[in-house]
């Protein structure tokens, strides 16, 4: 049988909690996939959420986008953000202000649009 520690995933952003200097190392990888892997934890330093937040991937972007933890400044640059991805990502989130909200069912992707509208009137 398997040790826990054997059923890791082989990428170098599985440590479930990455100690700060190792997070900013890795957020700063070349490799994007190390980048998208880093941003499913949710326990890294807001620094790091924003810099992931940041990434030229929207890949790693529309993956911070489900952060509770995210700073509201970043998540806010993710109601924004170029990709209709990460737009519909941060359309799904409960955290969206009415204005967010409504500003996403007015987007010009019909992708964005549906999922803006999936929650309805209840985070309003």
């Amino acid at each position: 049988m398997k040790r826990r520690e054997d059923l890791r995933p082989p990428w170098r952003g599985a440590d479930p909690s990455p100690d700060a200097a190792l997070a900013e190392k890795l957020a700063g990888d070349s490799d994007e996939q190390v980048r998208f892997y880093l941003a499913f934890n949710r326990k890294l330093p807001s620094a790091i959420l924003s810099r992931l937040a940041a990434d030229s991937s929207d890949g790693v972007r529309d993956t911070v986008a489900w952060t509770d933890a995210l700073p509201d400044d970043d998540f806010n640059r993710l109601v924004e953000d170029t990709s209709p991805k990460v737009r519909a990502t941060a359309a799904l989130q409960e955290r969206l202000s009415p204005a967010q909200r409504e500003k996403l069912r007015n987007d010009p992707e019909q992708r964005v649009r549906d999922a803006a509208n999936r929650w309805g009137a209840r985070a309003e």
